[in-house]
């Protein structure tokens, strides 16, 4: 059974600022102490900094224990449901919208599981992004979109350099060499 979607405005926290560029939606949010949200999803891929406070947030197995600066990632659809800890939590949200995110994901193996940062570079990358949000003058919009982009990248490569999975393109090749040895190879 597919869990019901939340409102992808909220997030079920107290939204105190929104912004939308292009596909990248901006959300600071609050949340109360002591909360908890059954199992759900959200229809965006989303990077979220914790600003203040703790919660957990479960994906079936895995478990990411979120802590004031760190960045979780949660790609869209996925199902989850949060704890929120004894302290109020402030976190800025940077969605992805599905439609950016599936043309994102045409061209590169993209991440494709939930997982937590609490490296310097994602975590700078976010706080630079929330930075231009609030700046919000005529080039906030490319600046936006630009490191976006970056830190879904950077965040890919520590995700793939930790699980050591092939890109993309490397897996279609094996694919095509896989498909066309089955074929009778000759010398003409």
């Amino acid at each position: 059974m597919r869990p019901k979607l939340s409102s992808d405005i909220s997030h079920h926290g107290q939204t105190s600022e929104r912004r939308q560029i292009g596909g990248i939606i901006f959300i600071e949010s609050i949340y109360a102490p002591n909360i908890k949200f059954p199992k759900h999803s959200h229809r965006n891929a989303c990077f979220t900094l914790i600003h203040q406070g703790g919660y957990i947030e479960s994906f079936g197995k895995t478990i990411l224990t979120v802590k004031p600066n760190s960045v979780i990632f949660r790609p869209p659809e996925t199902a989850h449901s949060d704890k929120f800890g004894s302290s109020q939590v402030r976190c800025s949200l940077i969605e992805i919208d599905s439609e950016l995110f599936d043309r994102l994901s045409q061209d590169a193996a993209i991440i494709n599981d939930p997982v937590g940062f609490d490296s310097d570079q994602i975590v700078w990358q976010a706080m630079r992004l929330c930075h231009e949000f609030h700046q919000l003058d005529d080039v906030a919009p490319l600046a936006i979109e630009g490191l976006t982009l970056e830190m879904l990248a950077k965040a890919t490569r520590t995700v793939r350099s930790i699980s050591r999975t092939p890109p993309k393109w490397l897996m279609q090749v094996r694919e095509l060499l896989n498909d066309q040895l089955s074929e009778n190879l000759t010398l003409n």
